[in-house]
């Protein structure tokens, strides 16, 4: 299966592999995928054992990036886990947050029941990055296909979003739609990662406007800038800057919004309740969130997609019995209810191409 994964690549197109417990080692150093022969039987060789300290294995796969030459190339780590890591989350999160400035990208791909979700998703917030759950062999490999071919050229990397939010406005969440799915910080700067040739960058962000005057006529949103670097440009750092503001008034005509929009805010909103629920569950507020379990799964049924309402309205009644959630079942509600905010691969495709 390996083979077919790097058949996926272009043949100049350079990849590496880290194994890492206790500690790290370059299984295979920076090779040319038409090298890749030469290396093979060190991949039959890898196998689990040992402890799971990740920033040793980030450390080691940040170092390897870094020695490589590169300009237009995405350069990104794929993370592969199936257990805790104890005592290097901080280390982890701040190597990340450096790495993303030298256009590293990041992938984690959670293996089971045993892994630390939301430590995954902290370091996908802080480097342009996505958090994938897997349950077996073949969604791992589903996954990296996925992975792959959604990967290209970068047109522009490290991608950050300064922000100037109005006085009377304040930015709750943000979400980033495409190419890939993540919670995004809500401070002044947001990292969104590349922007890919010929792909989009989609980001949603959720701004709560109280009750205004009504002797405002302007209402301003946000001012800032949009930085990056392009690789192919002898100027470093790129901005663009911004100033939204909208007109106040007591009549208008209203729009509809873009379909691809209300979709989004569709699929969004079931998984911001699941969030909630999740986060109800914690507080000990049981019925609380055996109703908004209850909800999501009716939506879920009404679009048909009755498997992840299956699903969730299990671990709704592991709830009301056990007064907590099963490790697995609770990650399929997150990172089910997260994937239906993918669009299909013919939509994702038509988008791309629009211009």
């Amino acid at each position: 299966e390996t083979v077919n994964l790097l058949k996926l690549l272009r043949e100049d197109d350079t990849f590496s592999v880290v194994a890492f417990s206790d500690f790290a080692e370059v299984l295979i150093p920076p090779t040319k995928v038409s090298n890749y022969s030469a290396f093979s039987t060190r991949i039959l060789s890898l196998y689990a054992s040992g402890a799971t300290e990740i920033f040793q294995g980030l450390k080691t796969g940040v170092e390897v990036l870094r020695s490589l030459k590169t300009t237009n190339q995405v350069n990104q780590i794929i993370l592969l886990t199936d257990g805790h890591t104890y005592g290097d989350e901080e280390k982890c999160i701040e190597l990340m947050r450096q790495a993303v400035e030298d256009g590293i990208s990041f992938h984690a791909i959670g293996i089971g029941d045993e892994w630390n979700d939301q430590f995954l998703d902290d370091l996908s917030k802080v480097s342009n990055g996505e958090t994938s759950f897997v349950s077996s062999a073949q969604e791992m490999y589903d996954t990296l296909v996925q992975k792959i071919k959604s990967s290209g050229i970068a047109l522009a990397k490290s991608v950050k979003l300064n922000l100037e939010l109005g006085p009377l406005v304040e930015l709750q969440y943000s979400f980033r739609m495409s190419p890939d799915l993540s919670p995004l910080e809500t401070g002044k700067q947001i990292q969104l990662g590349n922007l890919l040739l010929g792909k989009h960058l989609r980001v949603l962000l959720e701004l709560r406007i109280p009750k205004l005057d009504p002797d405002i006529n302007e209402l301003k949103i946000m001012q800032g800038s949009i930085k990056f670097d392009i690789p192919s440009n002898p100027i470093n750092v790129t901005r663009l800057f911004f100033d939204l503001r909208k007109p106040v008034t007591r009549s208008f005509e209203k729009d509809p919004p873009p379909t691809l929009i209300v979709n989004a805010m569709s699929s969004l909103t079931l998984y911001r309740i699941q969030e909630k629920a999740r986060k109800e569950a914690k507080e000990g507020n049981i019925v609380g969130a055996t109703r908004h379990l209850h909800n999501v799964a009716t939506h879920l049924l009404a679009q048909g997609d009755r498997k992840l309402a299956h699903t969730i309205l299990e671990e709704a009644e592991n709830l009301k019995v056990n007064k907590s959630f099963s490790d697995l079942g609770e990650k399929k509600m997150k990172y089910g209810t997260r994937s239906l905010m993918l669009l299909p691969d013919s939509e994702r495709e038509e988008n791309d191409n629009l211009s």
